[in-house]
């Protein structure tokens, strides 16, 4: 019988982190590659040699207002030179909001900005002082962010307490998937924002095999399924629910839905009857949503 609880984040749960949306993250790439000069460094210290012509096309062609995401253009050009340049770019940006958010986390700057810290939430909702309860908690995560904002988060959590490291990152190895690709492993808080040299990011359409078992793996064994800060994608949701139905039939799957309104649900729905958008949860706030979701019955450990 499936014990798990397994959480799947979008962009819309490291954007409480201020990390950009989908929209924003390709708005910074715009921004950037109006700057030639800072784009052939970038290119460079990648070992990255891009034809003018190819760049020049590039830059055209990913202005297009049409394209309101990194996914979208990729989907579109159909161009193994501007996937490669997009990694790239996509690695630089996170990494830049990565060293802001440690800059602010350490200065405290985000509690004075009163960020909707839903990962202090969670951890302190699983854990009640005891950090063995998070390592036994039977929760997975399946992310679809670049960033590590998550991992860092929980590790210096889990430096409140005693060995306290040693638990998160068995936690962290064992029960979380980016399932296409982050900036590298987080060996430590002091690596968050450098760009590992195993590094690996996948365009849409073409995750990482084993991140996708691991993935279905984790939804096949799991009692209760949360979405937290998801658009719900249609070539995401198909790559987590391939047959467009739940993994037992007394799964709980539900999740938040800022920002979607009636209709935008109602098509959701009509292609996954088994998700349930819950009354009261879509707060602007993660957190809040957070708190609420795991207060049913159905989504407790």
């Amino acid at each position: 019988m499936p014990t798990q609880r397994t959480f799947i984040l979008g962009a819309g749960a490291s954007a409480s982190y201020e990390f950009p949306l989908g929209s924003g993250l390709i708005k910074d790439i715009r921004i950037l590659i109006n700057n030639p000069q800072k784009l052939r460094q970038i290119l460079s210290n990648h070992s990255i040699n891009i034809d003018e012509n190819v760049l020049k096309e590039f830059q055209t062609l990913i202005k297009n207002p049409f394209n309101q995401t990194i996914d979208a253009f990729i989907k579109r050009s159909h161009n193994e030179q501007f996937t490669n340049i997009c990694n790239i770019l996509v690695k630089e940006i996170i990494s830049g909001y990565e060293k802001i958010h440690k800059m602010n986390f350490e200065d405290n700057s985000y509690q004075e900005k009163e960020n909707d810290d839903w990962v202090n939430r969670l951890f302190n909702l699983i854990t009640d002082d005891d950090l063995h309860q998070f390592y036994n908690s039977n929760l997975n995560i399946i992310t679809f962010n670049y960033d590590r904002s998550f991992e860092y988060l929980l590790l210096k959590a889990s430096e409140t307490c005693p060995k306290g490291k040693n638990f998160m990152m068995d936690f962290l190895d064992s029960n979380v998937i980016h399932i296409h690709g982050s900036l590298g492993k987080l060996e430590d808080v002091g690596d968050y924002g450098a760009i590992s040299t195993e590094s690996d990011i996948y365009p849409i359409g073409s995750p990482n095999k084993n991140n996708v078992m691991r993935a279905h793996d984790f939804l096949e064994n799991s009692k209760s399924v949360l979405f937290l800060g998801f658009s719900y994608n249609s070539d995401n949701m198909q790559l987590l629910f391939p047959t467009n139905k739940k993994y037992a039939p007394d799964q709980q799957v539900a999740g938040t839905y800022l920002g979607l309104d009636e209709r935008d649900r109602k098509e959701i729905w009509r292609h996954y009857q088994f998700l349930n958008f819950p009354p009261k949860i879509s707060e602007n706030r993660n957190s809040q949503a957070l708190k609420n979701l795991l207060s049913q019955n159905s989504f407790r450990g």
